[in-house]
Formats: structure tokens, C-alpha cells, sequence
């Protein structure tokens, strides 16, 4: 499978997704084969939206474009064979976007396998499969955590932890010790209130034991303003053109910044002396 030859990051290569078949996952696929990306494979639990949307992205970009496979990605055996599917199908992978995730804190558990251990399976996967210590060319491992992860949410307390837990997860992985041996960048993306089924269902699913919170959640995205999910897209293509190891990207009002997280010493104020 040949492609045209571009200056764009995403030009000729592949990448894998999860939670990819609805959404903000749909749309990171969606922009960057618009920018020539040669291939890619989604993953989800979603089997019905995944082959419709695999359906759609070959009508518009051509035939093998885009496959997908039914993954959950809170089973080990389901997202590594994920991998191993777009090794078979395509060869090679150059783009690991671990974007699953759940807001719903009435089932923590499994709030917790899928946006903590569904992470960071995910990107120790990503490693192994591209890393050049593993005989890997490197590759991008791009982490989907939530502006939720960058401020208090009483409402989702333990979808707020988890969030916060990826950025810090991921900005780890990305110092140069991880880099330098592997070839591999890590990046997180923050999305805003933005609209996906993830969000309007929220209210149904507070954490139990505490009253309506569920409400209280609901009630705050509402007077939030939203975004639609393509800006998710657009942000991403942003980004890696931007290509810094450790990034932290919010996407807010459909606007796309970079932020930094403050350590100990600046939020001390003071020398250490």
C-alpha cells in the first residue's frame, strides 16, 4: 500500500486507537487520515460502531484504510491481540493512542481497569511494540486524560483521580531516560466538556452512597461550555506537528493550548536553599 509523500507527522503512517469506533477516538482517526495517514486500526467494545466506522473511513479513503477489531481494553490478552492484529495487517506501528475511557464512578472498579490499567497496558504495549530496544523504529503514544484531570470534580471524584492519574503516568513516560532508549514520545491531550454519549449520560452513573452527585456532575458540564469532538481532531494533528516529547495539550471551547504542570519547588515559591 503506497501513499503520496508529505511533510505532515501522520503522512504514510499507521496508528492504532482504542475507543475508536464513536467520538473523540472516531475523530482522531477521522483527521488524520484526511492528512494522509496510511492506515489505521481501531478498537473498541463497541462492535457495531467500529464496523460502521471502519465502513465509512474506507468508502472515503480507499479500501483497507482502516480495520477494526472488537477490544476491551480492560482485558490483557483482547488489547494485546489488538497490536499483534495491526502488526499482521499493516507491518508496523507508528501511533498508539489510548483513548478508552469511562466516566462513570457508580462502577469504580471497572472505571479504574479501564482508564488507569487500560493505560497503562496500553502504553507499555505501545513501547514494546515500537521501541528501538525492542528492534522497534519508535513511534508517538498519545494518553486521552480529561481538563477533569487538571482540576477538582467533586461530582466524579474517582473519574477526577483517574484523569489526574494519567497526565502524571504520562508525563513520566516521557522523560528522556524512557526516550533515549526506546525512541519512543509520549503526549497526553485534556479534552473539555465535549459532546459525546460519555457526557450525556453521566448523571445516571454517580458515585453511589452520596446522594444525587450524579446531578451535581450533570448539572456542572451543563454550564460548561462544550465542544464538538472534531476539535479533539484538530487538536491532535496540532500536536504532533508541534512534536514535544511530555506535552500536555488541553482542548477547551474548541480552543487547543499547551500547559505545563507545576512541581513542588514552584509551588513552594522559594529556593530549596
Amino acid at each position: 500500500m503506497s501513499c503520496k509523500r508529505s511533510k505532515h507527522p501522520v503522512n504514510c503512517k499507521i496508528a492504532l486507537i482504542t475507543g475508536g469506533s464513536v467520538g473523540i477516538g472516531y475523530e482522531f482517526a477521522k483527521s488524520m487520515l484526511q492528512c494522509g495517514l496510511k492506515g489505521v486500526v481501531l478498537g473498541d467494545v463497541r462492535e457495531k460502531d467500529g464496523k460502521r466506522a471502519a465502513e465509512e473511513f474506507n468508502e472515503t479513503f480507499g479500501e483497507n484504510k482502516p480495520f477494526f477489531l472488537k477490544c476491551d481494553v480492560t482485558k490483557g490478552e483482547e488489547l494485546e491481540n489488538l497490536f499483534k492484529y495491526c502488526i499482521d495487517k499493516y507491518k508496523t506501528i507508528d501511533i498508539v493512542i489510548n483513548n478508552a475511557g469511562l466516566l462513570q464512578d457508580k462502577y469504580w472498579s471497572l472505571e479504574i481497569d479501564v482508564n488507569v490499567k487500560g493505560v497503562i497496558h496500553g502504553t507499555l504495549l505501545g513501547f514494546e511494540y515500537m521501541g528501538k530496544h525492542k528492534k522497534g523504529k519508535g513511534g508517538s503514544i498519545v494518553n486521552v486524560a480529561s481538563i477533569y484531570g487538571l482540576q477538582q470534580a467533586h461530582g466524579c471524584p474517582v473519574y477526577n483521580g483517574t484523569k489526574a492519574f494519567v497526565i502524571r503516568f504520562s508525563d513520566a513516560m516521557s522523560n528522556e531516560y524512557y526516550e533515549n532508549l526506546t525512541g519512543v514520545k509520549v503526549f497526553t491531550i485534556c479534552p473539555g466538556v465535549t459532546d459525546t454519549n460519555m457526557i450525556d449520560e453521566s448523571a445516571k452513573y454517580g458515585l453511589q452512597g452520596f446522594g444525587d452527585v450524579g446531578k451535581i456532575l450533570s448539572d456542572a458540564l451543563a454550564n460548561l461550555p462544550s465542544q464538538p469532538a472534531e476539535a479533539c481532531g484538530r487538536c491532535l494533528l496540532k500536536m504532533l506537528c508541534a512534536d514535544e516529547n511530555g506535552s500536555i495539550w488541553v482542548i477547551e471551547e474548541s480552543e487547543c493550548y499547551e500547559v505545563k504542570l507545576p512541581d513542588r519547588h514552584t509551588l513552594r515559591g522559594c529556593d530549596d536553599d
